[in-house]
């Protein structure tokens, strides 16, 4: 005879708690604390974690040492040097946060295709994407005064930017297209706002995208290499961040567990369910997780691939473990840190002389920075200095105008010729000796 099961259990006893999830080990150091929520900050420098200070010391003077060496290199040679320099370093300053960063190694050959290309407007990380490009576009026209090819550079620097991150393996952030759509937003809002500045102030902008056709065939080269590397060297994939995620299951959530205890060591905390989402289809998709500090990726279904992004104390004590592996996930990849002339140039009409008549631009300062107003013929004559015709009738060409200019006088006239009067028909001629004809 089998004893029958107690109806119930005593009063004074609770069924056992479920076993907690391992967290930090003891082992670690005594003065082990875990980094703050940093906010925007966390999604512009994700990664550096306590060295956020010494990366934007290191990034500041970058960028002072990049503008302040083109300031000297372009002054005397260039117009509006300082504004070339203020250009050079908010480029130096978008590459060191883009491309530089305290993640280790990634997978390379991969770039995130998103189907929400207007998601970035909504979240941290791409108003921190838009801000970064926005200096970008705004000091580039207001030096080069020509919004059409600034429009067209920054769509070229923010595709190397990506593909660079995609491509190369000591690069650990992720390709990602609401990075770019985010970048060459802030990149041409900063154009429109030069712009803006540039008709208040009445200052002339240049038609031309690029200045001289070298410019532009360096500019196509470049465009259709990175075509070339986009569509040969990258592999697209396409994922949903916000329709497609929904919770994880009890199996999903048992997983990346185990992955957590078995490659970080325990470092880092795993949270609750309900900071574990899944998001992809029937067939496979990415089981994400939000951390304080960071986010984890596992590949579902399989679990073949696990990448993790946090802050490095917490890597360094993960990689005790018997399987580290210092990737960055989806959340690790945030790819954001990611012509008044001179005094002395004025009332001449170029240094050089030329060798033939050039017409005059419709608008001032518009063809390679000469200054001047029109004569008769459509011809170039100095500022300060108003064209008169011939004797002949004919304009003076920009040859003796610059000449006449360079060495501080007026161009020397012939007289006109005198005209003898005398009636019609009447041969004028000099007369021999004798008085004969």
């Amino acid at each position: 005879m089998r004893d029958s099961p107690p109806s119930a259990l005593p009063e004074h006893r609770s069924p056992p708690p479920d076993p907690p999830i391992r967290s930090v080990p003891a082992d670690l150091p005594a003065d082990f604390e875990r980094p703050r929520t940093m906010g925007l900050y966390k999604d512009v420098f994700q990664g550096q974690g306590p060295s956020l200070v010494s990366f934007l010391g290191v990034s500041a003077l970058l960028c002072c040492a990049v503008g302040l060496l083109a300031f000297v290199a372009l002054r005397g040679r260039a117009a509006r040097p300082l504004a070339h320099a203020l250009h050079a370093a908010a480029i130096s300053g978008v590459l060191r946060v883009t491309l530089l960063s305290d993640f280790g190694h990634q997978e390379t050959g991969e770039c995130v295709i998103g189907k929400d290309l207007l998601e970035g407007f909504t979240t941290q990380q791409g108003i921190a994407n838009l801000l970064l490009f926005l200096p970008v576009g705004l000091l580039g026209t207001l030096a080069t005064r020509r919004p059409a090819g600034m429009l067209l550079w920054s769509v070229l620097l923010t595709t190397g930017v990506e593909i660079t991150q995609a491509i190369v393996p000591g690069v650990a952030r992720v390709c990602e297209t609401g990075d770019l759509v985010m970048n060459v937003s802030g990149a041409w809002i900063g154009v429109l706002l030069a712009t803006g500045w540039s008709a208040i102030r009445r200052r002339p902008l240049l038609g031309m995208p690029f200045g001289s056709r070298a410019v532009s065939v360096i500019a196509a080269v470049i465009a259709l290499a990175l075509t070339t590397v986009a569509l040969t060297g990258i592999r697209p994939v396409v994922m949903d961040f916000t329709a497609g995620e929904r919770e994880a299951t009890e199996e999903q959530h048992a997983a990346v567990t185990e992955h957590f205890l078995l490659f970080l060591n325990g470092a880092v905390e795993m949270p609750g369910k309900e900071f574990v989402r899944y998001g992809g289809t029937r067939e496979g998709g990415t089981v994400s997780v939000d951390l304080a500090e960071g986010i984890a990726g596992l590949d579902w279904p399989g679990g073949l691939r696990f990448d993790a992004a946090f802050p490095r104390r917490a890597a360094a004590a993960a990689g005790a473990g018997p399987h580290h592996h210092g990737g960055a996930g989806r959340g690790g990849g945030a790819s954001v840190p990611r012509r008044a002339h001179r005094p002395s140039d004025r009332g001449k009409l170029h240094r050089g002389r030329p060798t033939r008549p050039e017409p005059v631009a419709r608008h001032p300062g518009e063809g390679g920075g000469r200054r001047g107003h029109a004569g008769p013929g459509g011809i170039a004559a100095p500022l300060g200095r108003p064209s008169r015709p011939s004797h002949r009738g004919h304009h003076p060409g920009p040859r003796s105008a610059a000449r006449g200019d360079d060495r501080g006088r007026r161009p020397r006239r012939r007289p006109p010729a005198r005209r003898r009067s005398g009636p019609r028909g009447v041969d004028r001629r000099p007369r021999g000796r004798g008085g004969g004809r």
